[in-house]
């Protein structure tokens, strides 16, 4: 469902994925190295990571079309209207 449209910014979820997957290894070694204190405080920058990344892809691969799609028709446009592209 997107349209055409790709993800902008593809650095920016590059560098939320990794550093989401970073997160789950690095507590996963806290945890069995028996280190809960910081496990459990990688554990939740992990989730924070995760959901950034989750958020951001639907922003830019679902979420930009809908908001297209619902300006569009709240401008009712008739179809005889005069148009000027800026680029």
């Amino acid at each position: 469902m997107t349209d055409g449209y790709a993800v902008d910014a593809p650095k920016i979820l590059i560098g939320l994925c990794l550093g989401a997957v970073t997160a789950v290894f690095a507590t996963l070694v806290a945890f069995l190295s028996g280190r809960w204190l910081p496990g459990t405080g990688i554990a939740v920058v992990a989730v924070v990571l995760v959901a950034a990344a989750a958020s951001y892809a639907y922003a830019t691969l679902i979420g930009k079309a809908l908001l297209w799609r619902r300006e569009i028709v709240l401008l009712a446009l008739r179809g005889d209207e005069t148009t000027v592209d800026l680029g």
